[in-house]
């Protein structure tokens, strides 16, 4: 299988894995709304459990979930990373026109998603975060 071949076919098992993610985190809302009644500003307050696991040593990447306390199903996943594997191995040729075009089209699905110190990742999820609970109704 040549390079393209391969990106393609990982590409494709990453969406669909995303797609049935996200149908499944919706399924386990809509259960945990049976479960509550809405406020009556319209939102429902709930009990979420949340945590997150570093996958590398030297803290670049933590993967954090949230799930009904209820429930137990997950109903929110996020990926925080300082660091894009795609874009290490492009470091090497920033600044020539070929990392440009390379850079257009992968800016928008780069991995690195965070700044700063890996200690504040955990805040950063706590502060930027919205439940997304309040918008599905």
């Amino acid at each position: 299988m040549n390079e393209n071949s391969y990106k393609d076919s990982v590409d494709a098992v990453r969406k669909a894995a995303q797609t049935v993610c996200l149908q499944s985190m919706r399924s386990a809302v809509e259960n945990v709304k049976n479960v509550y009644e809405r406020d009556e500003d319209g939102v429902f307050d709930m009990g979420i459990s949340g945590d997150g696991t570093w996958k590398w040593i030297g803290y670049s990447f933590i993967f954090e979930i949230a799930m009904s306390t209820v429930t137990c199903k997950a109903i929110d996943t996020e990926v925080m990373s300082k660091e894009c594997g795609e874009c290490i191995v492009w470091r090497n040729k920033e600044g020539t026109q070929l990392f440009e075009d390379w850079w257009d089209s992968h800016q928008h699905f780069c991995q690195a998603n965070h700044a700063g110190p890996s200690g504040s990742m955990d805040v950063s999820r706590q502060i930027n975060s919205t439940c997304y609970l309040t918008l599905i109704s």
